[in-house]
């Protein structure tokens, strides 16, 4: 009878830890429930909101990946993308990745790269060989609401390719292209509904290192028919100048535009102490791409940036020098250049001190025939932050200072007498530690802001308490103290209490309340009072 509970409990012992070897699991999560509650004024957000983040990775046999992601929120609004979104991207061996639900992913500088996919997707890399396709909606339906002059969006369907080769030493050519499309029937429409849009991006993109990684070279040359209205009328002519294969993938008619676009990046770096980049980039003024939020067009950017550490690193000089222009085939009234020059020196005086210096300048000038019309600006920047730490009878101290001058000078005759602005800007921060745990953070801050019209002050005192306690307990506080000056001083209060509960390895309980009470000595006839409550829990595996 021995033998046999002593061979079941072998049994039992050897199947668990082949399991622990055989999965892996990790991740964390994060809920929270929060009410608000305002007095003396309209609500600014739902009375009650319960938020959930999820990541959970589970791996298997060390060659299969199981990431999960999970997004919930209450408090959905409705012409916003949805915020409740589910997704996993599971990695299987060195060379399989799938992707199903909501992910992100990126494909090149001008196909797909800021958006995420509600659909699903793979990618291969067997030996040198890349391979990836992406099916799904980068945007889903949305119905107008003119409560929040909103207009509308139609569900936006995608479909992602790139095949491509890639060496052990970091050379690489691919291939990628890019279809998305609007759907008209999946929202109501009028006559204030944007039209529905469809567009094709096929690109090249390669890169090689050489003198053993010592210079970089990066370029991606692209072409996009980009069409605004699916629905207009066709037109011939246009549609010669287009190619077949192309047409056969977005609906071309007059409203149908085709161009291109070129990156090139080039990194020297011989060694951590010195290295220059430059960079440039040229999208045509009819170039669009639905893979990218926000890209713009008719642009020429140019940048370089040197950097240099000397004297084992204590003294670095760094800087940017860019010049963006567009208006590339004089299809507007007047081209507009802008310079954007930043400099900056950071000089580790000694283990306890150090001073950092930057220098900006930009500037917007246009070369309009009307001077009344023409852009004639110059913003000037400088920053100065020293840092302190030191410490004295047990107990760390912490202090930083920065003081930053902006001024802009607008040269346009009509504009610039009401354009010309400076701005002082001054904060003030020490943090102690002390040998009971306790941490105290005071903040001094002053902002003007000087304009023809008016002159604005912001000045904020703020204090913040740290103190971890029995153990498993730690409470936090603030209080800060807002005064906003124009015409009048208003003042606002804010108070910050929370206090956590460390269970372990199960995770933290925080349970935090804090008030909001603006114009507190009622001088615009406008006070109100807003709470905030919020009990959080959070786990990491």
């Amino acid at each position: 009878m021995r033998s046999v509970i002593a061979t079941g409990v072998l049994l039992v012992g050897c199947t668990a830890g082949l399991y622990a070897q055989a999965v892996r699991v990790s991740g964390s999560l994060g809920s929270s429930a929060d009410i608000y509650r305002a007095y003396g004024n309209a609500a600014r957000l739902p009375s009650e909101t319960y938020r959930a983040v999820a990541r959970l990775n589970v791996v298997l046999f060390d060659q299969i990946d199981l990431p999960f992601e999970l997004y919930l929120n209450s408090g959905q609004i409705g012409y916003l993308q949805p915020f409740n979104q589910f997704g996993v991207t599971p990695r299987i061996g060195q060379w399989l990745q799938l992707f199903g639900g909501w992910y992100s992913t990126r494909v090149s500088d001008f196909t797909f790269g800021d958006l995420r996919i509600l659909g699903g997707g793979v990618e291969l890399s067997p030996g040198n060989f890349r391979l990836a396709f992406h099916y799904g909606y980068t945007r889903q339906a949305r119905n107008p609401d003119s409560a929040f002059a909103f207009w509308g969006e139609y569900r936006r369907r995608i479909v992602l390719g790139k095949l491509g080769y890639e060496s052990a030493d970091g050379n690489f050519v691919t291939l990628q292209a890019m279809a998305s499309q609007d759907e008209p029937g999946t929202i109501r429409r009028d006559s204030l509904t944007p039209t529905p849009q469809a567009n094709a991006v096929i690109s090249l993109a390669a890169g090689t290192n050489m003198f053993s990684g010592a210079v970089r070279l990066r370029g991606e040359v692209a072409a996009g028919l980009f069409t605004n209205n699916t629905g207009a009328g066709t037109d011939s002519a246009l549609a010669a100048d287009i190619p077949s294969l192309l047409q056969q993938i977005v609906p071309t008619n007059a409203t149908s535009n085709l161009d291109g676009a070129a990156r090139l990046n080039l990194t020297i770096a011989p060694s951590p102490t010195w290295g220059l980049m430059l960079d440039g980039q040229w999208i045509g003024p009819g170039f669009v791409t639905l893979g990218y939020a926000q890209l713009l067009n008719d642009v020429l950017d140019l940048t370089a940036s040197p950097y240099l550490r000397i004297l084992d690193g204590t003294l670095s000089f760094r800087a940017t020098v860019g010049r963006r222009t567009n208006n590339l085939r004089q299809t507007r009234i007047a081209t507009i250049e802008r310079w954007t020059v930043n400099t900056g020196v950071y000089w580790k005086v000694s283990d306890a001190i150090g001073i950092d210096v930057q220098l900006g300048q930009y500037t917007m000038q246009s070369n309009h025939t009307n001077d009344t019309l023409r852009a004639d600006n110059v913003m000037q920047t400088v920053t100065l932050t020293p840092t302190w730490q030191w410490s004295s009878g047990g107990t760390s101290h912490f202090v930083s200072a920065s003081l930053t001058y902006q001024q802009t000078r607008d040269n346009n005759i009509i504009t610039g007498r009401y354009g010309n602005n400076s701005m002082l800007s001054s904060t003030l921060m020490h943090s102690m530690q002390l040998p009971s745990k306790l941490g105290l953070s005071t903040s001094l801050s002053y902002n003007r802001t000087e304009t023809a019209l008016q002159n604005v002050s912001f000045a904020t005192l703020s204090e913040s308490v740290t103190y971890p306690f029995a153990e498993r307990f730690t409470l936090r506080g603030t209080a800060g103290l807002n005064m906003t000056h124009t015409t009048q001083s208003t003042f606002q209060l804010l108070l910050r209490a929370a206090l956590s509960y460390s269970l372990e390895q199960w995770g933290s309980l925080t349970l935090q309340v804090m008030n909001n009470t603006f114009d507190l000595t009622a001088q615009q006839g406008n006070r109100y009072t807003e709470l905030f409550g919020s009990l959080q829990y959070a786990i990491s595996l």
